[in-house]
């Protein structure tokens, strides 16, 4: 985890980040050019969204830290018209903005293990 660069997220990696506070907002959005990605994410095992497409428009989504490891599971449903898959992935966390930017063919996923100190 690096809170000044951009992380890269591939296939099948985990991406470890730890908190003080028991809740963080993640924001995501396509930060290049707007080619239909859709993308599937769960936490801790129960889906948020589904088939979401991203655009420009952030989308916020508030994250309650309720064990002390907790799981956030990011999805490609397809690859848009521009392959791979990608999205930007910024999480608020005590203080922090850390970016990722997820890099998947259709089918991967990657993950996002967030641990409540």
């Amino acid at each position: 985890m690096d809170s000044i660069q951009m992380n890269i997220l591939k296939s099948k990696q985990t991406m470890s980040v730890f908190s003080k506070s028991n809740t963080i907002r993640i924001e995501i959005y396509d930060g290049g050019k707007i080619d239909g990605d859709k993308i599937t994410l769960t936490y801790n095992g129960k889906t948020l969204l589904r088939g979401f497409e991203t655009s420009k428009q952030r989308k916020s989504i508030p994250i309650t830290l309720i064990n002390k490891k907790n799981t956030f599971v990011l999805s490609a449903d397809n690859v848009g018209s521009i392959s791979t898959n990608t999205a930007v992935i910024e999480i608020f966390v005590d203080g922090l903005k850390i970016r990722a930017l997820t890099n998947l063919k259709a089918g991967e996923n990657t993950q996002i293990d967030f641990y409540l100190k």
